[in-house]
């Protein structure tokens, strides 16, 4: 190989075995004998274990098989709301086609030095044996760059070439060693297979978006389908969790996987503290999750009183002649309920808008579900 090399001392042997990052493999954490999964072991491994989205699932699993017998897989683009599995789904498209699974952040991408790096990563391993998927998470922050020419990355996507000439002599830090560029293009057989994410699919250029055969909505995960992850918890962790409990954790997950495990950890504490523990098994009931949720201030159909505070601001926003409730723009929200307009953008208006709460045009503005929550008395699931 003589795409590049490594200045002197150092010596590139495209027959040796290429050494990853040394990251640690994945473990289960601990608290003293107790055993408590983490996010990694609870994510399904196969399609089979994937909750919910069965259109979705349908197609990706239309993809592998065809894959298969292609020698290779197409490029996807998944999006959806965050939280939704588009992590997971790539992986067990990697996994079953034999990738090797190479993610990143579109974010990381923000420089032709950046993009050179990444391109010769891949290089390297595949000089090793390795077939690559690369999973570009938020891959919609690629065409907001404007240090990076968006048309070398649609060459490598397309044809799974790089040609960058000015860059012949740099040097680049590829996982801790020190490579030059010796010619300006590199050419990959077979080409890395590219899986994006992002929440809209409008964020990204038209060309960028057309660069992706397969296009497919992931549809946002139900209670049903949190539930369903937490009976695959209790199968590993051996804990005891009732059936009302399950119901009142998926009630306060926003029916997002990270969201009900670290509420979860919340609960699991509280039973530990309250001896609700067995030898190394912890029981878990719809009282211990309810006062848990109601010591951090939230309530049983998951909304937090950061939450509250932005519909009862709503609520409240100036009445036009005609009567309706003019709404408020994002920096006027956020400086009533005394939040960034980020955390109101990302954190709060997801979930808002999923239930039905809100509205977001040039203001955001409270809907009459929105009202009528406001004003509702809600319950907990009881273990009796």
């Amino acid at each position: 190989m003589d795409s590049i090399s490594s200045p002197p001392p150092i010596s590139f042997d495209a027959n040796a075995d290429y050494q990853g990052d040394g990251s640690p493999e994945h473990t289960t954490e601990s608290c003293g004998q107790l055993r408590i999964p983490d996010m990694e072991e609870l994510r399904p491994q196969t399609l089979e274990d994937f909750s919910g989205n069965e259109h979705a699932v349908a197609q990706i699993q239309r993809e592998i098989m065809a894959g298969q017998y292609r020698g290779g897989c197409r490029n996807i683009l998944l999006y959806s709301p965050p939280g939704t599995g588009k992590t997971t789904l790539a992986k067990i498209v990697g996994r079953s086609l034999g990738y090797t699974v190479k993610e990143i952040n579109g974010t990381s991408i923000q420089t032709q030095k950046q993009f050179i790096g990444l391109t010769m990563e891949l290089y390297l391993g595949q000089q090793n044996g390795e077939r690559m998927l690369v999973f570009i998470d938020e891959i919609h922050s690629i065409s907001k760059q404007r240090s990076f020419n968006e048309e070398d990355f649609f060459l490598l996507i397309e044809q799974g070439k790089a040609y960058t000439p000015a860059w012949v002599g740099t040097t680049i830090s590829i996982r801790g060693q020190e490579w030059r560029l010796n010619r300006p293009d590199v050419q990959f057989n077979p080409r890395p297979v590219f899986i994006g994410a992002t929440t809209d699919p409008g964020f990204m250029s038209k060309a960028l978006r057309d660069r992706f055969q397969v296009q497919i909505p992931i549809e946002p995960y139900n209670e049903k389908d949190m539930t369903m992850i937490l009976d695959r918890y209790e199968r590993l962790s051996g804990h005891s969790i009732t059936s009302a409990s399950k119901q009142a954790l998926a009630g306060v997950s926003r029916c997002n996987p990270r969201i009900l495990l670290a509420r979860l950890d919340s609960v699991i504490n509280r039973a530990v503290l309250s001896g609700s523990v067995e030898g190394t098994s912890i029981k878990i009931t719809a009282t211990t999750v309810r006062e848990e949720m109601e010591s951090s201030g939230i309530e049983s159909d998951g909304l937090s009183w950061a939450d509250i505070k932005v519909l009862k601001a709503l609520e409240a926003s100036p009445i036009t002649r005609k009567g309706d409730r003019m709404g408020l723009g994002l920096n006027a929200l956020a400086g009533t309920v005394d939040l960034s307009p980020t955390t109101v953008s990302e954190v709060l208006e997801p979930w808002l808008k999923q239930k039905g709460f809100l509205v977001v045009t040039s203001r955001r503005m409270i809907t009459q579900p929105g009202v009528d929550r406001l004003q509702a008395e809600l319950r907990w699931p009881s273990d009796n």
